[in-house]
């Protein structure tokens, strides 16, 4: 485990408002192995991960990683969206008068989906 890990603990416990004692009190462990966890002088065990995970209702990934699920949907979404922006823009703009089935207009064009052909 990497760095990342202790940093994520401390951030978590701290938007919670709650010192490393409150914390251990609340998961079932001492301050002071909530003080190696955050300086990275010792490591969770799988068990205390899932303890922590569902506490702070975050994935284990995200504790050890600090990857942010939630970010990386948005980033997927927003692609995804600019994806299909283009293939309507290839579709209907560049290929005026060709018959698309609803229920083909239906899937790559979705009802609350506007888009502007220039």
């Amino acid at each position: 485990m990497n760095i990342a890990f202790g940093e994520q603990l401390r951030k978590l416990r701290k938007q919670k408002d709650l010192t490393q004692q409150e914390l251990g009190d609340k998961i079932g462990t001492r301050r002071q192995i909530i003080a190696n966890w955050e300086v990275g002088n010792s490591e969770p065990s799988l068990g205390d991960l899932v303890t922590l995970s569902h506490f702070f209702g975050v994935t284990v990934d995200f504790l050890i990683k600090g990857n942010d699920e939630k970010d990386e949907t948005a980033k997927l979404k927003a692609e995804n969206e600019k994806l299909r922006a283009k293939v309507l823009e290839f579709v209907l703009g560049k290929r005026k008068g060709v018959f698309i089935p609803s229920a083909l207009r239906n899937i790559i064009q979705p009802k609350n989906f506007t888009m502007t052909i220039s």
